[in-house]
């Protein structure tokens, strides 16, 4: 014979031993209540949050920043500022535009905010009479290769076409290590799906 449990569970509806649970379950409702105000709560500081730090033209700094400063992406930002930045200047310079107001067009076109604040600093060193060449050089913006095709230009007369020669040369260079990046993951990838589909078919 099996043997029943009715005398040994408390009931609930008024016994002494039954009113003891009451406060347990009004602590755990009320624990529940409020993680779960704290988690709509965090929900809606985090975002704001960010949206302030990296929100508007501050923001826009401090996520450039952040991206010149990232171990895989940082040089392929760069190389594509550096490369935009060339190529208008050489095509403005070619068009006969005067040279501070071309650096000023160049550097709006990286929209890179780093980049417009360290070139406006550059742009009035060169209309102090500084030249190109130097400015640029302080800027520790550009590979060595831009600044010396560039200080080359500036004394031979030949600028726009060794701008347009460091555009060319840069845009190769970004091709060439974008599919570097490309084939370094691409294993992973194929290695993660690969476990995906491992995953659902023994799910």
């Amino acid at each position: 014979r099996v043997p029943t449990t009715s005398g040994m569970t408390p009931k609930l509806g008024g016994s002494k031993s039954g009113d003891q649970f009451v406060p347990v379950r009004k602590s755990t409702i009320e624990i529940s209540r409020k993680n779960s105000k704290a988690g709509r709560k965090s929900a809606t500081t985090i975002p704001t949050v960010v949206a302030l730090v990296f929100g508007g033209k501050q923001g826009k700094e401090r996520r450039d920043e952040m991206l010149l400063r990232m171990p895989v992406v940082g040089p392929l930002v760069n190389l594509v500022a550096v490369e935009r930045f060339c190529r208008v200047l050489a095509a403005l310079t070619q068009t006969g535009v005067n040279l501070p107001d071309a650096v000023q067009v160049a550097a709006d076109s990286t929209n890179n905010r780093v980049f417009q604040n360290k070139l406006t600093v550059a742009r009035e060193a060169m209309m102090r009479g500084e030249g190109l060449a130097r400015p640029i050089q302080t800027t520790n913006i550009f590979p060595p290769a831009a600044r010396q095709m560039i200080r080359v230009g500036e004394s031979t007369g030949s600028l726009d076409v060794q701008l347009q020669n460091a555009a060319t040369f840069y845009e190769r260079e970004l091709k060439y290590r974008l599919k570097r990046t490309t084939d370094m993951f691409e294993p992973a990838l194929i290695l993660n799906l690969r476990g995906a589909v491992a995953y659902r078919a023994t799910a």
